[in-house]
Protein backbone atom coordinates (compact mmCIF):
# COMPACT_ATOMS: atom_id res chain seq x y z
CA UNK A 1 0.00 0.00 0.00
CA UNK A 2 2.74 2.14 0.58
CA UNK A 3 4.56 1.51 -2.79
CA UNK A 4 1.27 2.63 -4.87
CA UNK A 5 0.79 5.86 -2.09
CA UNK A 6 4.19 6.87 -3.16
CA UNK A 7 3.79 6.11 -7.31
CA UNK A 8 0.14 8.11 -6.97
CA UNK A 9 2.00 11.10 -5.60
CA UNK A 10 4.39 10.94 -8.57
CA UNK A 11 1.88 9.55 -11.42
CA UNK A 12 -1.72 10.38 -10.03
CA UNK A 13 -4.49 7.39 -10.41
CA UNK A 14 -6.16 7.47 -14.01
CA UNK A 15 -8.94 4.95 -15.84
CA UNK A 16 -6.47 3.94 -18.36
CA UNK A 17 -3.94 1.04 -18.31
CA UNK A 18 -0.49 1.98 -17.89
CA UNK A 19 2.23 1.19 -20.28
CA UNK A 20 5.68 1.94 -18.23
CA UNK A 21 8.56 2.18 -20.44
CA UNK A 22 11.77 2.23 -19.02
CA UNK A 23 14.80 3.43 -21.31
CA UNK A 24 17.60 2.90 -19.53
CA UNK A 25 19.93 0.16 -18.20
CA UNK A 26 23.26 -0.02 -15.72
CA UNK A 27 25.29 -0.71 -18.88
CA UNK A 28 24.32 1.30 -21.90
CA UNK A 29 25.12 -1.11 -24.64
CA UNK A 30 22.11 -3.48 -23.58
CA UNK A 31 19.77 -0.40 -24.25
CA UNK A 32 17.83 -0.51 -27.37
CA UNK A 33 17.11 2.43 -29.20
CA UNK A 34 15.44 4.97 -27.33
CA UNK A 35 13.34 6.35 -30.55
CA UNK A 36 11.87 2.90 -31.16
CA UNK A 37 10.64 2.48 -27.57
CA UNK A 38 9.04 5.60 -28.37
CA UNK A 39 7.35 4.72 -31.56
CA UNK A 40 6.23 0.91 -29.89
CA UNK A 41 4.44 3.19 -27.16
CA UNK A 42 2.71 5.20 -29.50
CA UNK A 43 1.31 2.29 -31.21
CA UNK A 44 -0.27 1.06 -27.85
CA UNK A 45 -0.80 4.52 -27.13
CA UNK A 46 -3.25 4.06 -29.91
CA UNK A 47 -4.59 1.18 -28.32
CA UNK A 48 -5.41 3.26 -24.90
CA UNK A 49 -2.16 2.70 -23.25
CA UNK A 50 -1.58 5.71 -20.85
CA UNK A 51 1.96 5.70 -21.66
CA UNK A 52 4.42 6.76 -18.86
CA UNK A 53 8.21 6.93 -19.20
CA UNK A 54 9.96 6.72 -16.10
CA UNK A 55 13.93 6.69 -15.52
CA UNK A 56 16.73 7.88 -13.38
CA UNK A 57 17.44 11.59 -12.85
CA UNK A 58 20.63 10.78 -15.23
CA UNK A 59 18.90 9.68 -17.96
CA UNK A 60 16.71 12.65 -18.82
CA UNK A 61 18.13 12.61 -22.57
CA UNK A 62 16.95 8.90 -23.05
CA UNK A 63 13.57 10.00 -21.88
CA UNK A 64 13.61 13.01 -24.36
CA UNK A 65 14.42 10.21 -27.31
CA UNK A 66 11.70 7.81 -26.91
CA UNK A 67 9.39 11.02 -26.50
CA UNK A 68 10.82 12.02 -29.42
CA UNK A 69 9.45 8.49 -31.36
CA UNK A 70 5.43 9.39 -30.74
CA UNK A 71 3.36 11.56 -31.80
CA UNK A 72 1.32 12.28 -28.57
CA UNK A 73 3.65 13.63 -25.43
CA UNK A 74 3.74 10.63 -22.92
CA UNK A 75 4.17 11.18 -18.96
CA UNK A 76 7.46 11.30 -17.49
CA UNK A 77 9.13 10.23 -14.61
CA UNK A 78 12.81 11.31 -14.85
CA UNK A 79 14.08 10.59 -11.70
CA UNK A 80 10.82 11.11 -9.24
CA UNK A 81 10.16 7.55 -8.14
CA UNK A 82 12.44 6.36 -5.71
CA UNK A 83 12.29 2.80 -5.10
CA UNK A 84 8.98 2.17 -3.72
CA UNK A 85 7.23 4.48 -5.80
CA UNK A 86 9.13 2.71 -8.77
CA UNK A 87 7.72 -0.64 -7.48
CA UNK A 88 4.09 0.94 -6.49
CA UNK A 89 3.92 2.11 -10.37
CA UNK A 90 5.13 -1.50 -11.84
CA UNK A 91 2.20 -2.70 -9.64
CA UNK A 92 0.01 -0.54 -11.31
CA UNK A 93 1.25 -0.98 -15.11
CA UNK A 94 -0.47 -2.93 -17.37
CA UNK A 95 2.80 -3.97 -19.11
CA UNK A 96 6.22 -3.15 -19.07
CA UNK A 97 8.13 -1.89 -21.86
CA UNK A 98 12.11 -1.41 -22.21
CA UNK A 99 15.49 -3.44 -21.59
CA UNK A 100 17.11 -6.05 -19.47
CA UNK A 101 17.25 -3.94 -16.76
CA UNK A 102 16.39 -3.96 -13.10
CA UNK A 103 13.44 -1.85 -13.17
CA UNK A 104 12.52 -5.21 -15.52
CA UNK A 105 13.37 -7.79 -13.05
CA UNK A 106 11.00 -5.59 -10.53
CA UNK A 107 8.15 -5.63 -12.85
CA UNK A 108 8.36 -9.46 -13.30
CA UNK A 109 8.68 -9.79 -9.70
CA UNK A 110 5.53 -7.38 -8.76
CA UNK A 111 3.45 -9.85 -11.42
CA UNK A 112 3.45 -7.26 -14.51
CA UNK A 113 3.29 -8.30 -18.02
CA UNK A 114 6.80 -7.46 -19.89
CA UNK A 115 8.55 -7.15 -22.98
CA UNK A 116 12.30 -6.59 -22.86
CA UNK A 117 15.17 -6.32 -25.31
CA UNK A 118 17.91 -8.37 -24.10
CA UNK A 119 21.76 -8.95 -25.32
CA UNK A 120 22.75 -12.97 -26.39
CA UNK A 121 25.22 -12.52 -22.91
CA UNK A 122 22.38 -11.92 -20.84
CA UNK A 123 20.14 -14.14 -21.99
CA UNK A 124 20.78 -17.47 -20.66
CA UNK A 125 21.41 -15.77 -16.84
CA UNK A 126 18.57 -13.15 -16.10
CA UNK A 127 15.35 -13.41 -18.75
CA UNK A 128 12.44 -14.47 -17.30
CA UNK A 129 11.73 -18.14 -17.27
CA UNK A 130 8.46 -18.31 -18.54
CA UNK A 131 7.10 -16.69 -21.69
CA UNK A 132 3.67 -16.46 -20.76
CA UNK A 133 3.23 -13.07 -19.61
CA UNK A 134 6.73 -11.93 -20.97
CA UNK A 135 8.08 -11.71 -24.05
CA UNK A 136 11.97 -11.83 -24.77
CA UNK A 137 13.81 -10.23 -27.88
CA UNK A 138 17.27 -11.05 -28.43
CA UNK A 139 20.02 -9.38 -29.66
CA UNK A 140 22.05 -12.58 -31.21
CA UNK A 141 25.01 -10.08 -32.82
CA UNK A 142 25.30 -8.28 -29.27
CA UNK A 143 27.46 -5.69 -30.84
CA UNK A 144 28.38 -2.15 -30.34
CA UNK A 145 26.42 0.06 -32.94
CA UNK A 146 29.48 2.05 -33.71
CA UNK A 147 32.41 -0.62 -34.17
CA UNK A 148 30.67 -3.42 -33.59
CA UNK A 149 32.71 -4.93 -30.92
CA UNK A 150 30.69 -7.56 -29.33
CA UNK A 151 29.66 -7.61 -24.97
CA UNK A 152 31.65 -10.79 -24.25
CA UNK A 153 34.52 -9.49 -26.12
CA UNK A 154 34.97 -5.97 -23.58
CA UNK A 155 34.18 -2.98 -23.52
CA UNK A 156 34.81 -0.45 -26.33
CA UNK A 157 34.21 2.84 -24.76
CA UNK A 158 31.35 3.94 -27.01
CA UNK A 159 28.18 3.81 -24.55
CA UNK A 160 26.05 2.90 -27.60
CA UNK A 161 23.53 0.00 -28.25
CA UNK A 162 24.16 -3.62 -28.87
CA UNK A 163 20.39 -4.62 -29.31
CA UNK A 164 19.91 -1.91 -32.17
CA UNK A 165 20.08 -4.66 -34.46
CA UNK A 166 16.56 -6.69 -32.84
CA UNK A 167 13.97 -5.62 -35.61
CA UNK A 168 11.47 -2.96 -34.61
CA UNK A 169 8.64 -5.39 -36.05
CA UNK A 170 9.50 -8.12 -33.72
CA UNK A 171 9.32 -5.88 -30.41
CA UNK A 172 5.84 -4.22 -31.61
CA UNK A 173 4.59 -7.38 -32.51
CA UNK A 174 5.54 -9.03 -29.00
CA UNK A 175 4.19 -5.74 -27.53
CA UNK A 176 0.64 -5.54 -29.40
CA UNK A 177 0.59 -9.19 -28.54
CA UNK A 178 1.08 -8.69 -24.41
CA UNK A 179 -1.23 -5.76 -24.63
CA UNK A 180 -3.70 -7.32 -26.22
CA UNK A 181 -3.53 -10.99 -23.70
CA UNK A 182 -3.12 -8.65 -20.63
CA UNK A 183 -6.19 -6.31 -21.58
CA UNK A 184 -7.84 -9.65 -22.38
CA UNK A 185 -7.18 -10.48 -18.81
CA UNK A 186 -8.20 -7.29 -17.33
CA UNK A 187 -4.74 -6.74 -15.85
Amino acid sequence: DQDLAASHAVVPPGDAPLLVVHPGATDARRCYPEERLGAIAQDLADRGARVVVAAGGGEAERVDRVAAGMRTAPETAVGALDLPGLVGLLARATVFLGNDSGPRHLAGAVGTPTVAVFTYANLADVAPLTRVWHRVLVSWHGGCRVCGLRVLEGWCGHGESATHDVDIHEVRDAALDLWDQSRGARR
